[in-house]
């Protein structure tokens, strides 16, 4: 009994005690990971959509669109909703705001070159080119890859709040930045596996830097950008090709 009444105790010091915001973050960014590790997935929801759609490019566009929307609910407004109603902390303190424009800036302009050729070299690799565009239309036409990178801007948004914003921010208030970053850089690690090798590696390095660059410039805007930049540039390369 008494060994009950401490598990009792230790689970209500989980969800009232100082470590209530740790446990939410966790707990709210597990959930959503493992939703979105079957949610987000263009060939799953192909397969689920074709049984309804009437023609072929129909469940393609419908594919397409639910990927983009799990992934823009699950990462970005689930964690929102949870910061704003449950945590009741300012989205500000999350990033959602300007921040260091100035210094966001210059870091973006001088990153611009390097993230462009990144993207340029990785689209030459077939294994590259077998995983993105992630919205296979976007190979079809100029028309169909704008609209994908137009996406993408929602993508990257929802990406970077749910582990700079949420995840990092989260720790960050309730224990230190440096674990933050580092928690945040192992989550979002765990969330390139099944991607190419290289990519997984270069993932470690991304979350630390995005995560410096979020708490100096108390921002995502710069990490956004740049997330996206690499990621258009990888799509727009890799169109090119075929």
């Amino acid at each position: 009994m008494a060994s009950n009444r401490r598990a009792i105790h230790l689970v209500r010091e989980m969800f009232t005690g100082v470590d209530r915001r740790a446990t939410i973050v966790l707990l709210t960014s597990s959930i959503c990971l493992v939703l979105w590790h079957f949610l987000g997935n263009y060939d799953a929801w192909l397969t689920r959509l074709s049984a309804i759609a009437i023609f072929a490019d129909e469940a393609r566009r419908l594919a397409a669109f639910a990927l983009l929307a799990s992934t823009v609910l699950l990462l970005g407004i689930i964690p929102l909703v949870v910061v704003k109603f449950i945590l009741r902390d300012p989205l500000s303190e999350y990033g959602v705001r300007l921040g260091s424009l100035r210094f966001a800036a210059i870091c973006s302009l001088l990153a611009a070159p390097l993230i462009v050729y990144i993207g340029y070299s990785s689209a030459q690799s077939p294994e590259f080119q077998t995983v993105y565009p992630i919205n296979p239309l976007a190979r079809n036409s100029s028309e169909a890859l704008l609209w994908h990178l137009v996406g993408q801007c929602f993508w990257y948004a929802s990406w970077e709040f749910h582990f700079r914003g949420f995840l990092q921010q989260g720790m960050a208030k309730s224990f230190s930045v440096p674990l933050g970053i580092g928690v945040q850089t192992l989550a979002s690690t765990l969330a390139h596996f099944g991607r190419p090798e290289a990519e997984v590696f270069a993932s470690i390095l991304a979350g630390l830097l995005w995560g410096a660059l979020a708490w100096r410039t108390q921002s995502l805007l710069a990490g956004i950008f740049q997330h996206w930049l690499l990621g258009a540039s990888l799509d727009y390369f890799i169109g090119r090709h075929f």
